[in-house]
């Protein structure tokens, strides 16, 4: 994850520009982000370089910044220097009023690079179609998805993520605890508003798997205990049910089941592999989802207790709806993991689905 992260960070450098040079930070105001410290403590950093994108049909001018950030603990002492890539559309009137958006993936442990190079940037991966990608060499190009149009981004990795790590007296360990990795962030988010100018722009938190988990946190302590408002929270592939993610990895766990059925629905109609398949997906996945409530929940709950002729049933269904063999499906209780499905969906075809795509 670590050379990941510094790959990340290579590829901002190397498609930015050659020279990082001077510039007014994204408020356009000059600020020191460094403290006054004696010799030896933590400076911040940063390498600031001007660039535009075409995003629909218009031209933007924005200021792409690679750093980290000196976040201080509740004794005002530098605890954790953490990395940090933001882009903020330069040709603005008032830098304070326009949105701003503090993304991250989850894990815990996760740098932000997937959803930074995959999805939010003006650069991005070229990936495959619902499929696995390739190893590299990969392929940088412009974003013209990203929604630089309409906010600024910073790309926040927490700490033992990327280039953020502990300083001071604090340890790494320090951090990895739910309260501990939503103070870090919370108390990062408030510097670099800070720092920048940006308390009066409306604000907005994005995170991704556990990231969902984060952001609830984050958007309490920074209103309750810094009284910053937010104007959003977007979660992306929620996790905030982490019992209900994780309930098919132990014995006896049945509550994930129904609720994979219906994505195994999309992804098999999408591939083109179930029996007498529909042409318009919303009807089925309908279908899917009353009986994933409704006579499997049902069957699951019965366990051993279930009669065969509505075993019987309840597979063949399954098999309509998920597009795997009867046998499979047979073989596998009724309760078919997400890994499984990957690999089993198309096995015919000698091809294994894209778990994340899916």
């Amino acid at each position: 994850m670590k050379k990941l992260s510094i790959l990340a960070l290579i590829l901002v450098f190397s498609s930015l520009g050659p020279t990082a040079i001077s510039a007014p930070n994204p408020a356009g105001q000059a600020v020191d982000a460094a403290k006054s410290e004696s010799p030896g403590a933590p400076k911040a950093e940063k390498s600031v370089t001007l660039h535009k994108i075409v995003i629909g049909n218009s031209t933007v001018n924005y200021a792409a910044t690679a750093g980290t950030l000196i976040v201080r603990n509740a004794k005002d002492q530098p605890y954790a220097s953490m990395g940090y890539t933001a882009y903020a559309k330069t040709d603005v009137p008032d830098p304070s009023r326009r949105p701003i958006t503090f993304a991250y993936n989850g894990g815990p442990g996760s740098a932000s690079i997937w959803l930074h190079m995959g999805v939010l940037g003006p650069k991005r991966i070229v990936t495959a179609e619902a499929a696995i990608t390739p190893p590299p060499p990969y392929k940088v190009v412009d974003n013209e998805s990203s929604i630089l149009d309409r906010t600024d981004l910073v790309m926040i990795d927490p700490v033992g993520t990327g280039f953020s790590r502990a300083v001071g007296d604090s340890k790494e360990k320090d951090f990895f605890s739910v309260d501990a990795d939503i103070e870090s962030v919370s108390r990062f988010i408030k510097e670099y508003v800070t720092e920048n100018g940006r308390w009066n722009s409306p604000k907005y938190l994005l995170g991704e798997s556990y990231g969902t988990v984060r952001s609830a946190g984050v958007v309490d302590y920074l209103q309750t205990m810094e009284y910053m408002s937010f104007n959003g929270v977007i979660l992306v592939s929620m996790a905030t049910d982490l019992e209900l993610a994780v309930s098919d990895a132990y014995p006896g766990g049945q509550r994930s089941w129904p609720f994979l059925l219906p994505t195994f629905t999309a992804v098999a109609w999408y591939h083109k592999v179930l029996p007498g398949a529909p042409s318009e997906l919303e009807p089925l996945l309908n279908e899917a989802r009353a009986f994933a409530l409704g006579e499997y929940a049902h069957a699951l709950a019965l366990g051993n207790e279930l009669p065969e002729a509505d075993r019987a049933a309840v597979i063949e269904k399954l098999h309509r709806l998920t597009g795997l063999s009867s046998d499979y499906l047979d073989r596998a209780n009724l309760r078919v993991t997400m890994p499984q499905f990957s690999q089993e969906l198309l096995r015919g075809r000698r091809e294994t689905v894209g778990q994340l795509d899916a």
